[in-house]
């Protein structure tokens, strides 16, 4: 029997089987639930050497790599609950991954939590997948903002008044401070300041043979944040008590400055666990968000579900969370202290006393705990909100002809810009005017790429924020410093996109250049790689109409606009008139 790989969603079948005992052709579409391949064709159906190169050409992956894809895949089939392990269906399921999920960018553990095995083409589109995480955060969240999120003790400072719980960062603290908080709790958590995924998190007990400076210098050494043990709401802890079973709410604020609630899901421990995470072995349920009541049986991260907690008893689907409408407040008065970040994963518990009690944020929410309880898919909850962020800042930047991000240490990124290439430098020092004699150079930075294509005779004049050597003029654009240099080109080449005031250097650019200004940038509406310009934000994003109608009301004509390698890049060059 043999295999035939259509093209990808061809005729909506997944695979078409050619050959049977009786030489007849067989079809399967794997999209309609109730087909299970083992019942159309045994348990023991194995790819042959022609599928298997067939998969690899498509994959794009070598022999090695194939195969190790291969391996990765079986190793997580054998470890799914409630499917049918054989090799049939194993190799069905590997061959439909790679053919349609694969490239989509669904990851193994995607795949088999959001059941993609049994649902139709059109079911699995709705499905946020990992990829889309990122692109989403980029878009919603300013840049700086995640280092708040990840930094979990910045995050307990900033909501000081509502996270309802004693902490205390051992980074920023001296050992006095610690004494005082192990005096007052002896027994507290410990999680690693910027760790994820409940990693490294343990409970310590102080007793009278606490070694408190010894402890102390190893908390400190590794970065860890203490706080105060959380004694959850009872109604809660009857599922599971050795762990804190925490609420995750996914919050987006639109452009309204309304803060939507898009998805809920709780998450419990179980035997032996100290935390509550879905990925550490832990139970996830959906809540509707509305309302605050677990919709869903409860699942693990191998697709286990359960209708009651294995360990005590307790059913799931109906449950009522304590406090919902507090819980609700909280999170809106939170996603709203932060305005330039508005993609944002929340967990919180309550207590008996109904305070919310905070435990982290995520400025990157994982897509499986939202998904995979209830098995439906969400992308269209975030996309729409998302998409309408998005279009609101190109708006704006549309309109204003330039907008400045908010970037944590943008020199550094500065410092490390690569896109000086030298094959682009070339071609603007090809393009100097005719009878050139000197040149400024600004933002020319360590090691002067430019100055080995400066013609001999031309008076090179290096300007950069940071005196990487003698002969470089120091002059920080952002403090709107400018040399006091006049030469017949000017060149910026990366620079304007690091400089915030942005119209008064292009302005000073105008009285030092005598004749020609080369600029070498991507101007964000020339942009081709959408999602790059959103994952790799440059201090200052500009559109071509305002580079060139500022130039030009400043006396600079454009001469020649030539797109470069990346087509997003282009050389400007203008010249006086």
């Amino acid at each position: 029997m043999n295999l035939e790989i259509p093209q990808r969603n061809s005729d909506h079948t997944l695979f078409r089987l050619v050959g049977d005992a009786n030489n007849n052709l067989k079809i399967i579409d794997l999209s309609v639930q109730e087909n299970i391949p083992s019942d159309y064709f045994g348990e023991n159906f194995e790819l042959d050497t022609q599928a298997r190169e067939r998969l690899q050409k498509f994959a794009g992956l070598s022999a090695n790599k194939f195969e190790e894809l291969n391996k990765n895949f079986s190793n997580a089939f054998d470890k799914q609950k409630g499917i049918e392990h054989n090799k049939t269906n194993l190799n069905f399921y590997f061959c439909d991954y790679v053919l349609h999920e694969r490239h989509r960018g669904a990851i193994m553990a995607d795949y088999f939590s959001f059941e993609f095995y049994k649902k139709s083409f059109d079911e699995r589109k709705n499905f946020v997948l990992r990829p889309y995480l990122w692109t989403w955060s980029v878009v919603a969240n300013e840049i700086y903002t995640h280092a708040i999120a990840d930094n979990k003790a910045r995050a307990d400072k900033l909501f000081g008044d509502l996270i309802h719980k004693d902490w205390l960062d051992t980074v920023n603290c001296d050992f006095s401070d610690f004494k005082n908080f192990v005096e007052k709790h002896r027994k507290f958590f410990a999680k690693p300041i910027f760790g994820v995924q409940g990693f490294g998190g343990k409970i310590i007990q102080i007793d009278k043979d606490s070694d408190l400076e010894k402890l102390f210098a190893d908390l400190k050494s590794k970065k860890i944040l203490l706080e105060e043990l959380i004694v959850q709401h009872d109604s809660v802890a009857e599922f599971y008590s050795g762990s804190v079973n925490t609420i995750r709410l996914d919050t987006i604020l639109d452009v309204h400055n309304v803060v939507n609630v898009v998805s809920a899901c709780g998450r419990f421990g179980r035997a032996g666990m100290s935390v509550d995470n879905y990925s550490s072995g832990g139970f996830a349920v959906s809540i509707d968000p509305k309302i605050g009541v677990i919709i869903s049986d409860a699942v693990d991260h191998f697709n286990e579900r359960v209708e009651r907690h294995p360990d005590t008893g307790k059913k799931f689907k109906g449950f009522q969370y304590p406090c919902w409408e507090k819980v609700l407040k909280t999170v809106r008065q939170m996603a709203k202290r932060i305005p330039d970040m508005r993609y944002i994963g929340w967990d919180f518990t309550v207590t008996n006393n109904g305070d919310v009690v905070l435990i982290e944020m995520n400025c990157i929410p994982g897509e499986n705990i939202q998904q995979a309880p209830d098995s439906v898919g969400k992308r269209q909850r975030y996309e729409t909100l998302i998409e309408e962020i998005k279009n609101y800042k190109q708006a704006e930047l549309k309109s204003l002809g330039w907008r400045v991000n908010k970037i944590d240490n943008f020199n550094k990124k500065y410092e490390q810009q690569p896109s000086r290439q030298d094959d682009r430098l070339k071609l603007a020092f090809d393009n100097l005017v005719e009878g050139c004699e000197s040149v400024i150079d600004l933002g020319c930075r360590q090691n002067k790429p430019a100055k080995k294509f400066c013609p001999s005779g031309v008076k090179y004049y290096p300007v950069d924020y940071k005196k990487f050597d003698d002969e470089i003029v120091v002059c920080d654009f952002n403090l709107e410093e400018f040399p006091n240099l006049k030469a017949n080109t000017v060149l910026c080449a990366f620079t304007a996109e690091y400089v915030a005031q942005l119209k008064k250097f292009l302005e000073n650019m105008t009285q030092a250049a005598q004749k020609q200004i080369l600029m070498i940038c991507r101007p964000a509406d020339k942009e081709i790689h959408a999602t790059y310009r959103w994952e790799h934000p440059f201090l200052t994003d500009f559109t071509e109409k305002f580079l060139v109608e500022t130039l030009e009301q400043n006396h600079f004509k454009l001469h020649m606009a030539k797109p470069m390698a990346n087509v997003s890049v282009i050389l400007y060059d203008f010249r006086k008139c």
